[in-house]
């Protein structure tokens, strides 16, 4: 059936992963810039991330994992919170370089070499087999999920996830999706965004804002535990001047009433 001209864009199952790292006083994240050419959020900073594949689902990833997938909140598909858990791990690799293993001391030469196979299109089994390294699904801590307004062409339901950096891997942009990677703290790329020297996505800024107390990665883990993740679909309105605005739940134009974040109830975008 066709869609009709008032219907919103189907939405598509994603996750993506807050990776971060003690520095002193305050954590640093991972922050990947979108190549310039992209159809979607061209050159903004997001976190690594990404939609669905089918290769995420495969029965084959289980002897990959060493824990079960934390469960979210509302959800009755364990197939599903697991499938996106391995989602989070496959874009982090494929495009920044980073493999979240529980081995201290993984072969970072391997790492890079066998990413080529999956940007080839190998499945993720494959080439997990291949390199023969166990991973930890509960290493990945639901934080927060984000929907895409109603009224955007391209939509996504995406799982916000954390975890901690592994040692000794650098950062290893893939040069087609991902134009640049680096270590920011929550505070500097929210400075750097609000004096426009930084794109961030509406969701990637909001959640840096929820985080930028945060001191240490062991803190973000312990909220991340204690709070259960909220749903977050923001409604998109066009001022007259045309400038767009982010509606938060909280806000009196919003039809959910209680404020799910902190800070302003609505943003410009």
């Amino acid at each position: 059936m066709e869609k009709s001209a008032s219907s919103p864009a189907p939405v598509r199952a994603a996750a993506t992963v807050i990776v971060a790292r003690d520095t002193g006083s305050e954590i640093e994240v991972l922050l990947a810039q979108r190549a310039a050419g992209l159809r979607f959020m061209a050159n903004a900073h997001v976190f690594p991330g990404g939609a669905l594949h089918d290769g995420d689902r495969a029965e084959a990833l289980s002897v990959w994992s060493e824990r079960s997938a934390h469960a979210w909140p509302g959800e009755h598909d364990p197939a599903l919170d697991r499938a996106l858990a391995w989602t989070a791990l496959r874009e982090t690799w494929e495009e920044v370089g980073v493999l979240l293993t529980t081995q201290a001391h993984a072969d970072v030469s391997r790492i890079v070499e066998l990413r080529r196979a999956l940007h080839a299109g190998q499945p993720l089994a494959e080439v997990l087999a291949r390199l023969a390294v166990p991973l930890d699904l509960s290493a990945l801590v639901p934080l927060i999920r984000w929907i895409t307004p109603q009224s955007e062409p391209i939509r996504f339901d995406t799982r916000f996830f954390v975890a901690r950096a592994p040692a000794s891997q650098e950062l290893d942009p893939d040069g087609t999706e991902t134009a640049a990677a680096i270590w920011c703290s929550p505070r500097r790329a929210i400075a750097e965004s609000d004096d426009r020297t930084m794109i961030l996505s509406p969701p990637t800024r909001r959640t840096l804002l929820e985080i930028m107390d945060v001191t240490s990665v062991v803190q973000l883990l312990e909220r991340a535990q204690q709070r259960p993740p909220v749903t977050v679909e923001p409604i998109m309105r066009i001022e007259p001047s045309g400038q767009r605005l982010l509606v938060f739940p909280g806000d009196p134009e919003h039809p959910i009433r209680e404020r799910l974040l902190q800070g302003p109830t609505r943003t410009k975008w």
